[in-house]
């Protein structure tokens, strides 16, 4: 709409009275989201007005901290030099509290110029033409006093998986806790949740991808004949540890499992349990996804007595189908291997903002045959010794993962299936167990502010 007309004749190198649109024509935002480098600007707005030559609105993160100012937005070509227009700013400082975004209304803009009643040959007397913001072009702001929520979320949306993937939230007013979770998206439409690992905390294992689809996906370099077929290598998925896989003679022997996983397994946890190695042998951990044409992943095991365990130390980044148990005892003084039971995957880990509260209570029982003589020593056999591990936890957050994933396990196997318990990874032998829950927990909620849950775990290797 035009509200003024301009002389067709220029006087002193000004258009005098020209046509005045108080519309703002369209188009005045760009976003640009450069999705290999985030470290350039990332929303780039440009007014397409003739009378507006300047960026209105531009947000540059030009360091690895989002600190600073993120976003300014200026009116640069006025000689008036009318108030900011936008401007978002994190404070100078780590915590991201406070406005994030705030805009500063601009009451009158100078769009033009028109002859004053006067001399119309002398610049001062071109007298300027002000018209108001009708609307808010632009508006960012917190809606709650406290920073919570979604801060920032970046995605990678190629195929190929070059950049950073990550979304940070505050869910505090202080900045404790996790404030970025990390997620890993394979082509094969898995992801799994990479932000708390660690080999610090209680972890504990019960989904086994070790044991396959069927439980028919293990095979032995050799085992032993029987007529009942007692020695089946697919003992190794059983939870009677006693029902164990025997190799034939030999001391040098290969175990492989099939996932039947095409996406690999990330497997960050092992237990080889009831096993007679000895310490003086050899075992070696491969992994492949080509059935060891290729064995892009080997991990030589420590030997432990009776169970050992493989912790991963670092979070594994690739994940493989085929795994494989290399063992060369050639020592060993019953002149054959035996395993009960082997399990792997990705345990549970708790974070480390949460963990056992006090004592550990832990007791190993003997199990025997026992014939009682009248004033003689009874006379026992040995049926096997069987561990006990109690722990407790107190005000665990309701809503933490911790207990979301402990809540889960409960509900998954309850107290019919065997867990693996490590709750010292880093000295795994001290502690573990492969055991069933006496009980499912029964859980203690209050309110304190915050919804907490206290309970206790009790588990049994004999049951």
């Amino acid at each position: 709409m035009t509200t003024l007309g301009y002389l067709e004749v220029d006087y002193a190198e000004i258009q005098y009275g020209g046509g005045i649109a108080t519309k703002v024509l369209p188009s005045q935002f760009e976003a640009v989201a450069n999705v290999d480098e985030r470290l350039l600007a990332e929303f780039e707005g440009v007014n397409t007005v003739t009378k507006f030559l300047n960026a209105q609105f531009e947000a540059i993160v030009n360091n690895d901290k989002v600190l600073n100012t993120q976003l300014e937005a200026l009116r640069l070509d006025f000689d008036d030099g009318l108030s900011t227009e936008f401007t978002g700013a994190n404070p100078d400082n780590d915590k991201s509290f406070g406005i994030q975004f705030y805009k500063t209304p601009i009451k009158a803009v100078s769009i033009g110029q028109y002859l004053s009643q006067d001399d119309y040959a002398t610049y001062s007397y071109a007298s300027p033409v002000f018209a108001k913001c009708m609307n808010t072009q632009f508006f960012a702001v917190n809606t709650q006093a406290k920073s919570l929520g979604v801060q920032f979320e970046g995605k990678i949306t190629a195929d190929d998986i070059t950049g950073v993937q990550f979304e940070g939230k505050i869910t505090s007013t202080k900045t404790v806790g996790t404030q970025f979770e990390s997620f890993i998206i394979k082509t094969l439409n898995t992801q799994f949740r990479a932000v708390i690992y660690n080999t610090t905390q209680l972890r504990f294992l019960y989904d086994f991808p070790s044991r396959g689809i069927n439980g028919l996906n293990w095979v032995a370099s050799s085992t032993a004949t029987s007529s009942s077929d007692a020695f089946s290598v697919y003992n190794l998925n059983t939870d009677i540890v006693e029902q164990a896989w025997r190799s034939g003679p030999g001391g040098v022997q290969n175990i492989t499992c099939d996932t039947q996983d095409t996406g690999g397994v990330f497997l960050d946890t092992l237990a080889i349990l009831e096993h007679n190695i000895t310490r003086g042998a050899t075992v070696l951990l491969v992994g492949s996804n080509d059935n060891f044409i290729t064995t892009p992943f080997s991990e030589f095991l420590t030997v432990e007595d009776r169970n050992m365990y493989y912790i991963s130390e670092d979070l594994p980044l690739q994940s493989y189908r085929y795994w494989q148990i290399q063992i060369v005892d050639p020592a060993n003084p019953d002149g054959y291997i035996q395993i009960g039971t082997v399990v792997f995957g990705s345990s549970v880990v708790f974070s480390s903002e949460e963990n056992i509260t006090e004592e550990v209570d832990f007791g190993i029982t003997q199990y025997a045959d026992t014939i009682f003589t009248e004033g003689f020593t009874n006379i026992s056999n040995d049926r096997g010794q069987k561990r006990q591990l109690g722990f407790k936890f107190k005000n665990l957050e309701a809503q933490s993962r911790n207990f979301v994933e402990l809540r889960r396990m409960f509900e998954a196997v309850g107290n019919i299936q065997k867990v693996l318990w490590i709750p010292t990874p880093q000295d795994p032998s001290e502690f573990a167990v492969f055991a069933k829950m006496r009980e499912v927990p029964r859980e203690r909620h209050k309110q304190m502010g915050k919804h907490y849950v206290s309970l206790d775990i009790n588990t049994d290797e004999s049951l």
